[in-house]
């Protein structure tokens, strides 16, 4: 028997219904993995400030029931900034064959974002600002110059 699907009570957490799947132990299967990546802080790229990003979290394999592993676990320890992981780099345990696409990426380092960036479109954003509020006055200044109630030294 394995596993198909189990219900959970969103408060307690208690169980409250279990599907199994009855299976022939000498005929392979299909399931879902979790992917865990490791060494993710001492990679070399994340130390000088570089974003991790796992893409794929699960893996579809197929397996003889008993070989089923509880995840699939792949080292990043020496991962580069500006390197992306394919899932052909992962190494699946003795007698679990990977269904999904050999070249599709599971984990990239990206460059981290420069603090620069972020200040410069602050300023952008200050200066457009700015210059609606200088119309502002520019209108409010005309409008008073015309007033008669502040009359400047004619008397």
């Amino acid at each position: 028997m394995v596993l198909k699907e189990a219900q959970r009570d969103p408060v307690r957490g208690d169980t409250v219904h279990v599907d199994l799947l009855r299976v022939r132990l000498d005929q392979a299967i299909h399931a879902v993995v979790p992917l865990e990546l490791t060494g993710t802080e001492n990679a070399p790229g994340v130390k000088e400030g570089g974003v991790l990003e796992q893409i794929v979290r699960e893996l579809n394999v197929q397996a003889l029931p008993t070989a089923i592993p509880e995840s699939i676990v792949h080292d990043i320890g020496e991962m580069q900034i500006g390197e992306t992981v394919v899932l052909s780099a992962v190494s699946p345990p003795e007698g679990v064959e990977l269904l999904d696409e050999p070249e599709s990426v599971i984990a990239t380092l990206s460059p981290p974002r420069l603090q620069t960036e972020a200040e410069e479109e602050i300023e952008a954003e200050t200066e457009l600002v700015g210059e609606g509020e200088g119309e502002a006055k520019a209108a409010e200044g005309e409008a008073s110059e015309g007033s008669p109630s502040e009359g400047s030294g004619g008397e």
